[in-house]
């Protein structure tokens, strides 16, 4: 293995640590944003704004695991799966939507 495919490989898994660790983050971040949001009066509802922040919270973790997801495959095999790609790219594209931002 020459340095330059050793220096890509260790770029894929440093990409890999810190896109969980970013989801990590995003998942306690979303739960803080739910329990705050549902102890508030009105106990246990939420609104549309509040519906919506959730909901755009949510997709973006969902985006980012697809991503995870899609580097995984990458190392494994060394290839770029276009279903895999494809997934993430409507999940992105359906976000703003979803979240009350269309583009």
């Amino acid at each position: 293995m020459g340095l330059v495919e050793w220096l890509e490989k260790g770029i894929k898994v440093v990409l890999i640590g810190m896109m969980m660790l970013t989801l990590l983050a995003g998942t306690v971040e979303l739960g803080v944003i739910l329990y705050e949001q549902l102890m508030k009066p009105p106990f246990l509802l939420l609104d549309i704004t509040e519906m919506l922040e959730v909901f755009g919270f949510f997709l973006m973790i969902l985006i980012g695991l697809e991503l995870l997801e899609t580097i995984k495959v990458y190392i494994k095999e060394d290839k770029i799966h276009t279903e895999v790609v494809f997934l993430v790219a409507m999940i992105a594209g359906v976000a703003p939507v979803c979240s009350g931002h269309p583009a």
